[in-house]
């Protein structure tokens, strides 16, 4: 059985490892169903489970320190020609604000215009969580407007977990691209993302830039194409 994932949790698959056996295992539907029910047992009865104290610990802190909700606005489907997310607060999440549609079989523009303005978003992200994590993501758009946005970031469990990103710009992008006004605080490894994965702007014909972007406790501001415009992003 090959393991992936943090050392924490590869340390728990293997404490189940040494305390099951293959009859054990071929009464269960599946191994995960077997992984899940051990864990399970082992996070609501620790005294009675057969696991090492460090994985009781860990599940212990998991258990204590994971209760976010998954996703605070999302917007997805096939194609929309508006939409606009302000004034909002998003508080306890993995993902904060999502924008992310895709017409069936295709890839494209299929979001007309964008438009997220003075928004909050408060993230708590478990260390060990390794899908979507974002304050902020929007893909596949023509037009789009982020204006004076502020995001906070909280890990649990461990400072030294899977990094989060504040605001991810992926997909197919339009002419019109403005990221401005994002106030940033906690651990979030880079400000603004941006990945342009097709052609979708007129070359000449398009704006696209970043401005007052502070990541102030974060390593990087922006990770964004060459040709997208920048000014007073920090650090």
């Amino acid at each position: 059985m090959s393991i992936g994932g943090t050392s924490q949790i590869r340390r728990v698959i293997s404490d189940f490892a040494k305390n099951t056996s293959s009859t054990r295992l071929a009464r269960e539907r599946s191994s995960g169903v077997a992984i899940a029910r051990y864990v399970a047992a082992s996070a609501t009865e620790p005294h009675q489970a057969a696991i090492g104290a460090a994985s009781a610990s860990f599940l212990a802190a998991a258990v204590r320190d994971a209760r976010s909700m998954a996703q605070g606005i999302v917007v997805g489907g096939s194609r929309a020609p508006l939409v606009r997310i302000d004034g909002n607060l998003v508080q306890g999440a993995i993902e904060g604000i999502h924008v992310g549609l895709q017409a069936v079989g295709k890839l494209g523009l299929v979001v007309g215009q964008a438009v997220i303005a003075g928004n909050t978003v408060g993230l708590i992200v478990p260390f060990f969580w390794t899908r979507q994590r974002h304050a902020y993501y929007v893909g596949n758009v023509a037009s789009l407007t982020m204006t004076d946005n502020h995001a906070r970031l909280a890990r649990t469990g461990s400072q030294d977990g899977t990094p989060v990103d504040a605001v991810r710009v992926w997909g197919v992008l339009g002419n019109w691209v403005e990221v401005r006004g994002m106030d940033l605080t906690g651990p979030f490894r880079i400000g603004v993302v941006i990945r342009e994965t097709g052609p979708g702007g007129r070359k000449g014909r398009s704006l696209r830039y970043l401005s007052d972007v502070l990541n102030a406790d974060g390593s990087v501001a922006l990770d964004v194409p060459a040709d997208f415009q920048h000014d007073r992003c920090l650090p």
